[in-house]
């Protein structure tokens, strides 16, 4: 690192970072206390299941590195933003349409959550995108014949 324009000190001289630097090993860390921090502040709970997911009465916040996805009402939500963009630089992007492998499809009265895309990629990457889908090759109501006491067990690996 280099110091800062107009500061002079010693050669061999050791200085004390007030803030965390982007892409150290522990500025991740830094952001995530400093963004839970914010998050109490404004009387968000941490959800006992997930630690990345907070709840305030209807709100709910899910953080995945330094994006948030809010769940809630839209008046709920309009009143979030601003509150949260007075503490962070941010951005808002709108509605969510594809998160962490998901493709999010809206409709008047439900949402639908979708992993068409990601299986998509998976078939590509092991160049499976052109093979045609065929039945079972196994009739679907035969399962691994039960043995007769004292033969070897049946590895239903097999099946």
């Amino acid at each position: 690192m280099r110091l800062p324009p107009g500061y002079n000190a010693p050669l061999n001289t050791v200085l004390k970072l007030i803030k965390a630097l982007y892409r150290l090993k522990q500025s991740g860390r830094e952001w995530y206390g400093t963004l839970i921090a914010t998050l109490l502040d404004m009387g968000f709970i941490a959800l006992h299941f997930d630690p990345y997911v907070f709840k305030r009465d209807g709100l709910l916040v899910s953080i995945y590195v330094d994006d948030l996805l809010i769940f809630s009402k839209i008046e709920w939500i309009d009143a979030f933003k601003p509150a949260i963009a007075a503490k962070f630089k941010s951005k808002d992007i709108g509605k969510a349409k594809y998160i962490l492998g998901l493709e999010i499809e809206y409709y008047a009265k439900h949402i639908l959550l979708l992993q068409s895309l990601y299986a998509q990629r998976i078939l590509q990457r092991f160049q499976m995108d052109a093979y045609v889908p065929r039945q079972t090759p196994l009739d679907a109501s035969i399962f691994p014949p039960r043995t007769v006491e004292g033969d070897e067990p049946t590895d239903i690996k097999l099946y």
